[in-house]
């Protein structure tokens, strides 16, 4: 957001010179102008967190932003509510092959809807994070949401449907000799395999086959929320709880405080059981 949309405009003022009206006119306004309300809010969000460390370094006297509101911006933001449904996600993964997009991004989709992990959780992932033995895929911090008390990995188990795709992704890009377990084959910026697939390009390629998909519109994230739904389904019923832990959400209230059990073999068979009724390998 920096390198595109800020400071390319208001990059060579100087802090004393930054008015409000500057902000808006050169960063904020293009940006919503352009239809990126919400990123346009986000950036909003982060050059406020810039001029507070100013004013706390008394770079600056005070942020010429501090007051605004993203009502103001991009407009308030509703939440997503969009779960596909079973026979939705059947249908996804049946055309997906067809449609000329990439292997890895079919697989990262893929990986998603079995483990219900964020997308940056999933298209970062390294080879080094898995444990077969145990059969644990440990997502570092730095790819974790965070949560207000600090730091904290997320813990995934390894589902026999995810051997499977894990299998396949050794076989079709093992001859990259790639950390990464969805490589990028692109060489615009760096050799093949020496970076992950963009998270980006899920969206992208969602957005431009929507219309032969056959279902109604979705991103990526909506199938994290799809996993939790459909978890919750009669015939497979995981408990509330277990579905809060495999989306490594932290428990509210007195369960957060007391609460230390992991759950991991309830997620293990919740997982599981939704593997075996999607069968999207």
């Amino acid at each position: 957001m920096f390198d595109k949309d800020i400071l390319p405009f208001i990059g060579n003022y100087k802090l004393k010179e930054i008015t409000r009206r500057e902000i808006f006119e050169k960063v904020l306004d293009p940006i919503t102008d352009r239809g990126a309300k919400t990123q346009a809010n986000k950036t909003l969000s982060i050059l406020k967190q810039m001029f507070n460390f100013g004013v706390e370094r008394d770079l600056i006297q005070g942020n010429p932003i501090s007051t605004v509101k993203k009502k103001s911006v991009g407009g308030l933001e509703k939440s997503r509510t969009r779960a596909l449904e079973f026979e939705e996600v059947i249908q996804v993964f049946d055309r997906l092959p067809k449609l000329g997009i990439s292997q890895q991004v079919i697989y990262a989709l893929k990986c998603i809807t079995l483990t219900g992990c964020r997308p940056i959780e999933v298209t970062g992932a390294q080879w080094q994070e898995f444990d077969f033995d145990k059969m644990i895929w440990t997502i570092p911090a730095e790819r974790v949401k965070q949560n207000k008390n600090g730091e904290r990995t997320h813990k995934v188990p390894i589902t026999q449907n995810m051997i499977i795709l894990l299998d396949e992704l050794r076989a079709a890009f093992g001859y990259l000799n790639s950390k990464y377990v969805f490589p990028s084959t692109a060489t615009n910026k760096s050799g093949p395999g020496e970076q992950p697939v963009d998270r980006h390009s899920l969206s992208r390629s969602i957005s431009r086959k929507q219309e032969q998909l056959g279902v109604p519109k979705f991103v990526p994230h909506d199938l994290r929320r799809t996993v939790a739904t459909r978890l919750g389904d009669a015939d497979i019923a995981a408990d509330p709880i277990v579905i809060e832990k495999i989306l490594n959400h932290q428990l509210q209230g007195v369960q957060g405080v007391y609460n230390m059990q992991e759950y991991m073999e309830k997620r293990r068979e919740a997982l599981g059981n939704w593997s075996n009724k999607i069968k999207v390998i």
